[in-house]
Order: structure tokens, then C-alpha cells, then sequence
């Protein structure tokens, strides 16, 4: 996640993470973005995420402006783990590029802040 496009976030580094940094998203307006080329297919994408407990864990993944509430185990573990508890799947008909976005809010429901996050993982399925 440290090579997304951050705004209000800060990254810290961190020996377990995969790049050995993580993202905290420490502000109601921080946000994450890149955009990333697909082909045609069916994909499942997955966060991994640390949070401290159930009020600093969730946050949303929006795929060309979709927003999709995500969040570790409940009540979280307080270790790096994969938002499997929600996974987003998403189908492209043909190749596209997608911008994605992870915020602490939507524009429907609050989110939190206060959870760091390693990397988005896209699997094709």
C-alpha cells in the first residue's frame, strides 16, 4: 500500500510487513488510490490488515467509485491478517483499468481510522 497515491496517511516501517512498511489511515480524510489494469475475468481482492480492535478496524475499497465495507475477524487480533471475513469479488467482461480507492468512510456509512494496511491482494478466480 506504500506505493499507492496517499493522502493524509502515514507510513511506518514495520519488519513483519511485506514491503516492511505499512499505511495507517490516521485522518477521517485519508485515502489510498491507484489504478490497475485487469484482464476479462472474475477476481476475489483481499486487504491485509492490522487493527487493535473492532473500533479501528473497518474501511472501505472502492472500485471505480463501488465502495465495499471491509474488515478483519471480529474482534480483530491484533496481528496482520487478510479481510477473508469479506472478501470483494468483482467480473470484468473485457480488460479494463480500474482505479481503486481505500478510504475510512463511504459516502453512506462511517468507517474507521487508526488500522494499518500491507498490501491489496487480487486473485483471479
Amino acid at each position: 500500500c506504500e506505493n499507492m497515491f496517499l493522502h493524509n496517511c502515514a507510513v511506518l516501517q514495520d519488519s513483519v510487513a511485506s514491503g516492511k512498511f505499512r499505511v495507517r489511515l490516521i485522518e477521517d480524510s485519508s485515502s489510498a488510490t491507484m489504478k490497475v489494469k485487469f484482464p476479462a475475468g472474475t477476481y476475489e481482492c483481499l486487504v491485509k490488515e492490522k487493527a487493535s480492535d473492532k473500533n479501528h478496524s473497518a474501511f472501505y475499497i472502492s472500485l471505480d467509485g463501488i465502495a465495499t465495507r471491509v474488515y478483519p475477524r471480529n474482534p480483530p487480533s491484533g496481528k496482520w491478517e487478510l479481510t477473508t471475513r469479506v472478501p470483494v469479488y468483482f467480473t470484468l467482461e473485457e480488460s479494463r483499468t480500474l482505479t481503486i480507492n481505500i478510504t475510512p468512510h463511504s459516502d453512506y456509512e462511517i468507517g474507521s481510522t487508526g488500522m494499518d494496511l500491507d498490501y491489496i491482494q487480487f486473485v483471479r478466480r
